[in-house]
């Protein structure tokens, strides 16, 4: 089955942290007038559920985000292996370029996405 893959801007770079005083700090804010505003050199054209996986990496957003996320875009069968996927290509980027810290990361994945 032929599935249509609509792409998006993607932001390789976006993250969110969070703290107890819930201050948010990363790669977005606002614009004088309270637009928000990403800040991100890395940006591409892709499928649109890569770029929640990278989110889990860094602190991930609460599940709100998620349900508004998947309001305006719905999970289509499949996304939990596609998400798998698309988390470990960020582990291994990462991996690659910052060395071990991630290599067990990318190990776990792998041996999940290969039982």
């Amino acid at each position: 089955m032929v599935r249509l893959i609509i792409f998006f801007m993607l932001h390789f770079h976006f993250f969110f942290f969070f703290c107890k005083c819930k201050i948010s700090i990363g790669n977005w804010g606002y614009d004088q007038v309270g637009n928000g505003v990403i800040f991100d050199p890395a940006c591409y054209y892709g499928h649109s559920e890569a770029e929640l996986s990278i989110l889990a990496m860094f602190g991930a957003p609460p599940k709100e985000f998620y349900t508004a996320y998947h309001e305006l875009i719905p999970k289509e069968n499949g996304f939990e292996e596609r998400h798998k996927l698309y988390k470990l290509y960020h582990f291994m980027n990462h991996y690659s370029i910052f060395g071990k810290a991630y290599r067990n990361q990318c190990m776990e994945i792998l041996q999940d996405l290969t039982k």
